[in-house]
């Protein structure tokens, strides 16, 4: 199944498959592909990864789903994205909330130094600790 990753059904997928994963330990469903699309993204195209991210934000998904998409879609964007992804994060958590408590689910990774004291800086890590 090919869907635009910034449409609404792509994002409903990938909620259901994660909720899957998370919840029931089910990694084969119907929604499996949107996992594989993400993976693709992480490598081919990480700048698109944020829009993932952002409209994900947009559904006010269940807790489960934010710890996955902050450790997952959003580390991947900062770790991938390099120097672009951190400044448009540092844009973007200005005018969302949201977004810059999601922050506080993201871990160094393989981030340099530097990203990562930027990233901590601006990250609201309320409910993290």
């Amino acid at each position: 199944m090919k869907v635009p990753f910034e449409s609404p059904e792509y994002i409903a997928a990938y909620i259901r498959s994660m909720y899957a994963a998370v919840a029931h330990e089910k990694y084969e469903t119907e929604d499996s592909w949107v996992s594989d699309e993400i993976t693709f993204l992480t490598y081919e195209a990480p700048h698109k990864l944020i829009d993932v991210v952002l409209r994900v934000l947009e559904v006010n998904p269940p807790e489960d789903i934010l710890c996955v998409l902050a450790a997952g879609p959003l580390e991947n964007y900062l770790v991938y994205g390099g120097e672009d992804a951190i400044e448009n994060i540092e844009s973007l958590v200005e005018i969302n909330p949201k977004l810059r408590n999601l922050l506080g689910g993201v871990w160094q990774s393989s981030m340099s130094d530097e990203s990562w004291e930027r990233v901590v800086k601006i990250r609201d890590t309320t409910g993290w600790e």
